[in-house]
């Protein structure tokens, strides 16, 4: 849903000085992936957002098709908004 100025202007709006190549792919100026890594996870967590690495999900509920809680190895989590990556 971002063009590639929405995604350059993004970065330029958190401190990533980045650079647009063919086909539109924006990447951090100085080639670094864990630059910008470690700059979203700051902007992210300065939102309020708590990130959860190396846990289990041992269960999700759901109310209908809205996710209403999350069940880790840790513990139990309720939020508005939920983002599982996996892989």
């Amino acid at each position: 849903q971002f063009s590639p100025n929405k995604v350059s202007d993004f970065f330029k709006s958190i401190g990533i000085d980045n650079i647009q190549e063919r086909g539109g792919r924006v990447f951090p100026k100085n080639g670094n992936a864990k630059t910008l890594r470690d700059t979203l996870v700051k902007v992210i967590k300065q939102n309020g957002v708590d990130i959860q690495t190396s846990t289990m999900v041992n269960d999700i509920k759901f109310n209908g098709e809205k996710i209403i809680s999350v069940k880790t190895s840790k513990q139990e989590f309720t939020a508005k908004n939920y983002l599982i990556a996996t892989g």
